[in-house]
């Protein structure tokens, strides 16, 4: 799979910074953790007209999002269990590099054989240095949804309870 960040000049300046933005935060984000059996894969492919490409495996069976919408019934609990300790796992490895994902949802965790890893680090919140360095520093502008924590709006500092906040909905 590849995302493209482009530099078309169909598209506005300040768009094309953002884009180009989120794919350096995320490669930064992914090569800070390292390998990690629960963190999908990314790399910056080579382009010689500034473009920034960024490369990463697929998997068919898709996001979990996919997943629980192909169901007619809930998850087994041990299913269940096993993708939110993999998740958590994903997640401990990025704690400990102090980065906070702030958009840990279904569709940011894709399923390869049954194992969960997490992805689209675009949005996440690094501490570098004793300062927080972020592609989006207004929290205004990150989506709302079910599964991001309050406190991610309020603009208040943040910690890894943020992620989790999020893992506990994604369970229930």
């Amino acid at each position: 799979r590849f995302r493209i960040f482009t530099d078309s000049p169909d598209v506005e300046p300040q768009k094309r910074e953002r884009y180009a933005q989120r794919a350096r935060n995320t490669l930064d984000a992914v090569s800070k953790i390292g390998d990690h059996s629960n963190i999908l894969k990314v790399w910056r492919v080579p382009d010689e007209s500034g473009i920034v490409i960024e490369g990463s495996d697929w998997s068919e069976e898709g996001t979990l999002r996919d997943l629980l919408n192909r169901r007619d019934e809930l998850l087994d609990l041990e299913t269940a269990l096993q993708i939110i300790r993999g998740i958590l796992a994903a997640l401990d490895a990025s704690h400990h590099e102090d980065l906070i994902h702030r958009a840990v949802k279904p569709e940011n965790i894709l399923m390869v054989n049954g194992t969960p890893k997490l992805m689209n680090y675009d949005l996440s919140y690094h501490l570098e240095e004793d300062r927080h360095v972020t592609v989006i520093s207004d929290p205004e502008s990150i989506p709302r949804d079910a599964y991001t924590a309050p406190e991610i709006f309020s603009g208040k500092d943040l910690d890894e309870s943020s992620d989790l906040f999020s893992v506990g909905v994604i369970l229930y």
